[in-house]
Parts: C-alpha cells; sequence; structure tokens
C-alpha cells in the first residue's frame, strides 16, 4: 500500500512543480524598491539623502515629462518633500507659457493632463491652477479636456490621457462642452482592436497604449457595461503578449517601461500581477520581469539587449524615463497590497487653491523678452552715431510715405 501511495505523492508533487509560480513581493520589498529609486535620482543630482529632491535645479524640469511623474510617484508613496516648491515652479512654469504663447501646447492636449497630474500630486486645485500676468484664469481640466477641440491631435494618446485627467475627480462636463467622458470613451471604444488592444497605427497591439487605455477604463468597468467589456479583452491581449521572462516587447526591444505600465494598469483594475496566473510565464510575473531592471544603484534600466548598431555597447545604464515610470508602478503595486487604492484616484485627496491667484515678483518669461528689447533699444540710442542714422531712417521713412500719398492723391483727382 505504501508503494503506489509514494508513486501518487511523487506524481502530484512534479505536477506542482510544473505549475506556473512566482516569488511573492510583500509591499514592503516593492516600497523600498521604490525608495531607491528616489535615493538614486538624489545622488545624480549631487544631493544627500537627507536633501529634498524638490529643489534647486530640480525645479526647473517642472512642467516637463522629465520632472512631474516625480512628484506623482512621491506623493502616491506617501513620501515627504517639498510639494510647495515644486508647485510654485509649476505654476511660474504653466503662466509663462501662458503668457508667452497662449498655451502649453497646440499639439499635445497631454501637456495638460500630466499637469493636473502633477499639481493634484502637489495638493493643487487643477480647475483654479493659476493666473496670467493679465489676470486670465489657467483652468487645466478645461482647457485640456473639456474645450480643447483637437484632442486627438496627438492619437489615441490624447483621448486616454485626457479620460485619465477627468476621471481623477469625476469631474463633471459643463453642457457645451467639447469633450466629455461618453465622448472619450466612445472615441477609445472606437479605435479598439480585434485583438482588445490598441495601436497608434495598423492592427498589430501596442504593449504601452494598451495597458494605458486600461488605466483609463478602470474606474469605468464598475458602472459601465462597454467599458467592462473593453477592459476584459485588453487584460486578455495583454496576457497573451507577455514573453516567456514575464515581460513586454515594444519597438522590437524587451524594456522596462512597458513592464511598468502593463503592471501599473492591471494594479489600477484590481488585478495581482506577480500572482495572477493569466500573467506567470515559466514562473516568472510581471513584477519579477519589473524588478530584474533595477541596477545596483537603485535605478532602473531601459533594456537589457545590446545597441543593434554597436553589439559591444554597455546596455546597463540608469534611464530617467524607466525610473520614473517603475516609481508610480512600484507604488501602483504598493497601494494595490496595501489597501487597493487606484493611485490615479484623487477623489478623496484634500485640495487647496491658496495661492493660485499669485503672481510671483520675478518677471515671466515674456516679460523677460520685454524687457531685453528695451534694454537693446536703449543701448542702441545711447551710441550718437546710431541716433544719427536711426533719425535719418526715419526722415526718410517719413518722406516716403509723404510721396506715396501724395501720388495717391492725385491719382484719385484723375479719375474724379
Amino acid at each position: 500500500m505504501k508503494k503506489p501511495f509514494s508513486l501518487l505523492l511523487s506524481i502530484l508533487i512534479l505536477l506542482l512543480s510544473l505549475l506556473p509560480c512566482a516569488a511573492a513581493a510583500g509591499p514592503e520589498e516593492v516600497f523600498g524598491a521604490a525608495e531607491t529609486i528616489v535615493g538614486y535620482k538624489k545622488s545624480a543630482l549631487g544631493l544627500s539623502p537627507e536633501e529634498k529632491l524638490f529643489a534647486g535645479d530640480f525645479l526647473k524640469t517642472a512642467g516637463s515629462t522629465a520632472g512631474d511623474w516625480y512628484p506623482f510617484g512621491l506623493a502616491a508613496l506617501g513620501l515627504e518633500d517639498d510639494f510647495d516648491a515644486y508647485l510654485r515652479a509649476l505654476r511660474a512654469n504653466v503662466r509663462e507659457r501662458y503668457e508667452a504663447d497662449g498655451t502649453l501646447s497646440e499639439n499635445k492636449a497631454t501637456e495638460w493632463h500630466r499637469i493636473t497630474l502633477a499639481a493634484l500630486s502637489c495638493g493643487a486645485d487643477p480647475t483654479r491652477f493659476c493666473v496670467t500676468a493679465a489676470g486670465e484664469p489657467v483652468d487645466l481640466i478645461a482647457d485640456g479636456v473639456f474645450y480643447r477641440k483637437n484632442v486627438g491631435r496627438q492619437g489615441i494618446n490624447g483621448y486616454i490621457w485626457a479620460l485619465i485627467a477627468l476621471n481623477t475627480r469625476d469631474y463633471a462636463a459643463p453642457p457645451d462642452a467639447i469633450n466629455t467622458k461618453e465622448t472619450l470613451l466612445a472615441a477609445l471604444l472606437e479605435k479598439q482592436l480585434q485583438n482588445g488592444g490598441w495601436a497608434a497605427a495598423g492592427d498589430a497591439a501596442d504593449v504601452d497604449l494598451t495597458a494605458m487605455a486600461l488605466i483609463a477604463l478602470a474606474p469605468l468597468t464598475q458602472n459601465n457595461a462597454e467599458a467592462k467589456t473593453a477592459a476584459e479583452k485588453a487584460v486578455s491581449c495583454l496576457s497573451s503578449l507577455q514573453t516567456e521572462t514575464g515581460g513586454y516587447v515594444n519597438g522590437g526591444v524587451e524594456n522596462c517601461e512597458s513592464c511598468a505600465v502593463a503592471l501599473t494598469a492591471l494594479c489600477c483594475l484590481g488585478i495581482d500581477p506577480d500572482t495572477d496566473a493569466r500573467f506567470l510565464k515559466n514562473g516568472r510575473s510581471l513584477l519579477n520581469a519589473l524588478l530584474s531592471y533595477r541596477l545596483e544603484d537603485g535605478s532602473f534600466t531601459h533594456a537589457f539587449v545590446a545597441d543593434p548598431e554597436n553589439p559591444a555597447a554597455e546596455p546597463l545604464t540608469p534611464n530617467d524615463m524607466s525610473c520614473q515610470q517603475a516609481l508610480y508602478a512600484l507604488a501602483a503595486f504598493y497601494h494595490l497590497r496595501a489597501d487597493g487604492k487606484n493611485i490615479f484616484d484623487f477623489s478623496n485627496a484634500p485640495l487647496s487653491d491658496a495661492g493660485w491667484d499669485v503672481l510671483p515678483k520675478a518677471p515671466s518669461k515674456a516679460r523677460k523678452a520685454a524687457e531685453s528689447l528695451g534694454k537693446k533699444l536703449s543701448d542702441f540710442f545711447a551710441d550718437a552715431k546710431n541716433r544719427k542714422t536711426a533719425v535719418a531712417a526715419a526722415l526718410a521713412l517719413v518722406t516716403l510715405a509723404g510721396a506715396a500719398a501724395l501720388i495717391v492723391r492725385r491719382r484719385r483727382r484723375r479719375k474724379a
């Protein structure tokens, strides 16, 4: 009797060993990995671990992709820093761009959407974000979503992030809005491929766009049947695109950022990317794949493959975009395990509009440009020779204008 039992036990153990499995990571381990990204970034800027990241030269990146994802990631993790300093720099950046160009970007609606996330992370109200020197209020949600005529000029990316921006606090559209949650969702669903994914062009699903679309759909799946069905198809698509290493390929390269955005999307949907069977390949999870890009200094690298044009190139170097996206992806996983919070949900976040209508003492870029032109003119006319030249040129212009007027009058008399 013992022999058959032993045989059955051995078979059972063998079968269990063949099942996909991954070492589950706890929230503390993931939180620690995220903290080391911040430590690396400080070190790269010449800061000590005790100093604030949001200071000095780093504040020059406020209002850009290089800067705005850091307050988003740090806030999601609950890490302390000088968020007020970043907010001041962000408001100054937005104000100067509005004063100089009347807008943030003609082509990229996502400028408003990313800055909205940074503003919310700093505890500011994006609908009362700042005012220009002329006293014109800047409403990031109205200008970047509700009344943005060309939100789709970027392609599917514009619709995705506009929807994400609206979902942050469930913003209700005004009656005359050009874009609403309903219209953005319809545009997104219309572009979903048969295989459940999304692509910038063609019918081959793009990992990053599919994952970002899932982030946009996640809050809507509870009450919208179409959004739920679309999300289910997209999750299946992401599962099918996963490689045997547990990661993802984009642009022909298996890379960190695709892992990060896919992991973030699953966490927003409440799907555990470290244990869900659909995202375990050869015993490796999506979280395993993301953490494999982590370097000894706490940073993350883009890819492990060498440059095709230079096989001898060293690929294991820190990449700032990889660090940014890994930071908020790890924050998303931390919250999935710790409290189930969606890191893009700011519905219960306390916001303040204090200081939104205060103009800084420092002149804006537009004002600086005007002052610079005034100084150049002043310096020019300070020189006696330049003054003579300018007076002669002015007299010549006046003479020409007078002669032209006289010719016009004579022609009119002849016609009469």
